[in-house]
């Protein structure tokens, strides 16, 4: 990956505790008990969070010869026992390893029409490079199109996740403060096929267009009033099971608990994250500028890690 990556892991992992061989009678080691009286002997010490052999299980502190059921310790049964009981998450937090889109276009006066484009891997620190960004203007000199996405990668894969819980996108974003009224937005996340790579592309006065991931796309919340303007390349196709959720206003700072689980459940490991006006003024927007400051994955594992 030409992004760095920083990581952090916070799982929880069972003790493995060793065990005690057959007919041991090393004091050191928890007792061996029979199999069959496991149950009565573990249900009250656990419920109260510990583990004491009851006195009916005295006889059981030693394994009978030739016993093959007296195989394991009774501590390391119990805390098996409680280990499979506890459901553990899986909290990954990554600082800008991804893909930074940006993307303009141009119609009206002088060479027309005319665009940019430029995906960049992210390096360091939240910059000016992992900001969100949806506006569109139109004048007597011709009307214009802003956009700027991110591209966030090594999701959780399907097959090492437990769908009992779901999978979060966890997303910390700060809007940048304005000193005039802009529309309100929604953070959206969409699944991609495949982690993109770097791209640079211009054009003037040429109907050529860049590739679909530079394309903004269409603005399209639920009670939006009027038609968006469309660019001169049209809008990027739409994503399917997108999420949204509500865009910071300007100058506040928020965090943004996406569910991906359908998404992660349909193989994407790699995610698109964009804003989006949930209002026209006069069939033109501009949004508070999201920068994203950090990320992450939260899920439950199918097995534990070692």
């Amino acid at each position: 990956q030409a992004a760095s990556r920083s990581r952090k892991t916070l799982v929880h992992r069972p003790l493995n505790f060793p065990r005690t061989a057959v007919g041991s009678s090393d004091a050191a080691h928890a007792s061996c008990i029979h199999i069959p009286g496991l149950l009565g002997a573990l249900a009250a010490p656990l419920a109260a969070g510990s583990v004491a052999v009851e006195p009916e299980y005295a006889q059981d502190d030693e394994c009978a010869s030739g016993d093959d059921s007296c195989s394991v310790s009774l501590l390391q049964i119990a805390e098996q026992t409680k280990a499979a009981s506890a459901k553990t998450t899986v909290e990954r937090m990554v600082s800008h390893p991804g893909f930074a889109l940006s993307s303009s276009f141009f119609e009206g006066s002088g060479p027309s029409p005319s665009g940019t484009c430029s995906v960049k891997a992210l390096k360091g620190p939240a910059n000016y490079n992992s900001m969100l960004v949806h506006g569109f203007g139109h004048g007597g000199g011709g009307q214009s199109w802003q956009y700027s996405g991110l591209v966030v990668s090594d999701g959780p894969p399907k097959n090492q996740v437990d769908f009992n819980q779901p999978v979060l996108l966890k997303v910390e974003v700060h809007a940048k403060p304005a000193s005039w009224t802009m529309q309100s937005s929604t953070i959206n996340v969409g699944g991609l096929e495949e982690e993109p790579a770097d791209v640079q592309w211009s054009a003037s006065g040429s109907a050529d267009c860049p590739p679909a991931l530079c394309l903004p796309p269409r603005p399209s919340c639920a009670g939006l009033v009027g038609v968006p303007a469309k660019p001169p390349c049209g809008w990027a196709a739409e994503a399917e099971a997108v999420v949204s959720k509500g865009g910071m206003p300007a100058g506040e700072t928020g965090t943004l608990l996406f569910d991906i689980s359908e998404l992660v459940a349909a193989n994407y490991s790699s995610f698109k994250i964009w804003a989006a006006p949930s209002e026209l003024n006069r069939g033109m927007w501009q949004i508070p500028e999201q920068i994203v400051t950090s990320w992450g994955f939260i899920w439950l594992p199918l097995e534990i890690p070692i």
